[in-house]
């Protein structure tokens, strides 16, 4: 129930407005900004600074989250005392079908700063399903005018900051490829 979910569509020529609009009128926690196509980086960026949480999630404009995402992140989070939670991807291809998970993990554990960044060279740089504390974020926005993998430095900022990471093993973050 305590729930911000900031939409920005960063001018979409498509029926995105239509459908963000209808998703805000079915639930008073959705807050919908419509601008001028300035990139990822600018959308995400006008969110995180618009926001009024302590955490924050980001999700790629097609992909999804498992009904289940937020609260098990969060409560993870909350029983491990570290910096950063991530979850399992499930890597969904251009037909629906489920491909495979971005992670080998098989249980639940903890990374320390190298084991972290091991794991983010290896595995996936994206900044996308991840619970972060807001104000990480605050000190490491997204670099604007980049079009390819700008998330990929912002991981990697925030990375050489923490101390530690836990990572859930349950496929709850839907990544279309």
């Amino acid at each position: 129930k305590n729930l911000e979910i900031i939409l920005v569509n960063d001018g979409s020529t498509d029926k995105t407005k239509d459908i963000c609009e209808q998703y805000a009128k079915k639930d008073s926690r959705i807050i919908v900004f419509h601008k001028q196509n300035e990139g990822v980086s600018k959308a995400r960026n006008y969110a995180i600074n618009i926001m009024k949480g302590n955490y924050c999630i980001f999700v790629d404009g097609d992909d999804w989250l498992s009904l289940d995402f937020v609260e098990e992140l969060y409560d993870q989070y909350q029983a491990d005392g570290v910096d950063m939670v991530f979850a399992n991807h499930i890597i969904i291809d251009d037909t629906g079908r489920q491909r495979r998970c971005v992670y080998p993990y098989k249980k639940n554990q903890l990374f320390d700063r190298k084991s972290a960044i091991i794991d983010f060279l290896n595995n996936s740089v994206s900044t996308a399903g991840r619970l972060y504390k807001k104000s990480m974020i605050d000190k490491h926005l997204f670099p604007e005018g980049i079009k390819i993998a700008e998330d990929e430095i912002t991981a990697r900022d925030i990375l050489l900051e923490v101390m530690s990471i836990g990572f859930n093993q349950h496929a709850l973050y839907y990544r279309r490829e």
